[in-house]
C-alpha cells in the first residue's frame, strides 16, 4: 500500500525547509539579524561563547603543561577566532532592529569582548 502524506506532515515539512530548522536555521537567523538581540549578546555570545573560549583555552594550557606541539596548542587555542567574529557580526546585525540605546550598548560591548574572548 503506498504511503499518502497527510496535512499534518506536509505542511510541517514545509515549515522546516522554509524557516531552516537545526543548526542551519541558527545560523542564519543570527547572520540575517533576525534573533532577538537579547539572545545573540547575553546567551550566544556572552555565555556559551565565553565558555566554549574558556573550554579551548584551558584545553591548549593543557596541551602546553603536556609538552605538546605549541603550533598545536596555538591552533586549539584560536580554533574559535571564525566562531567569535560570527558572534560579533551576529550582535550588529541584530542590534539593528533594537532601539538605539540597546544597539549602541550591545555593539559596544561586543567589540569589548572579541579581545577578551581571544585572550582567554
Amino acid at each position: 500500500m503506498a504511503r499518502q502524506d497527510t496535512p499534518a506532515t506536509t505542511s510541517r515539512g514545509a515549515g522546516a525547509q522554509a524557516s531552516g530548522s537545526g543548526l542551519r536555521g541558527f545560523l542564519l537567523s543570527r547572520w540575517r539579524g533576525e534573533a532577538p538581540l537579547g539572545t545573540v549578546f547575553w546567551r550566544d555570545m556572552l555565555v556559551i561563547g565565553t565558555g566554549l573560549n574558556v573550554l579551548t583555552g584551558l584545553a591548549a594550557m593543557v596541551m602546553l603543561a603536556a609538552d605538546m606541539s605549541t603550533a598545536l596548542a596555538l591552533a586549539v587555542h584560536f580554533s574559535l577566532l571564525p566562531w567569535n567574529l560570527f558572534l560579533v557580526l551576529a550582535v550588529w546585525r541584530s542590534a539593528e532592529k533594537a532601539p538605539p540605546s540597546q544597539a549602541t550598548v550591545a555593539r559596544f560591548g561586543s567589540l569589548l569582548w572579541l579581545p577578551f574572548a581571544i585572550v582567554i
